[in-house]
């Protein structure tokens, strides 16, 4: 997640426009991060290494979330972190669930 963050702080302009079209555009929100598909394909890992699926799903929906969180906070007018910050205070909050 971080290599993406650096890669969307690079291209904040371009980022934030996309983000406005999926915002703007009820057809287009299967493209957001928390969709079911990427929900799926975490908890597919998660259980791949031996993690209960219960706590697999939770896991995946609290991560999953953070982002869209993340996301929201960083497109802010008024946020003035970088992404990369605020994935490594997502990542310090959620590691313990790790």
């Amino acid at each position: 997640s971080l290599a993406v963050t650096r890669q969307i702080d690079a291209n904040r302009s371009d980022t934030l426009v996309e983000l406005q079209a999926l915002a703007e555009a009820p057809g287009l929100n299967g493209a957001s991060v928390a969709h079911d598909d990427w929900h799926d394909r975490v908890v597919t890992l998660l259980v791949a290494d031996g993690i209960d699926s219960d706590l697999a799903a939770l896991s995946a929906g609290a991560y999953l979330g953070g982002i869209n969180s993340m996301l929201a906070i960083w497109a802010s007018p008024e946020e003035q972190r970088s992404l990369v910050e605020l994935n490594e205070l997502l990542d310090d909050r959620l590691r313990p669930i790790w």
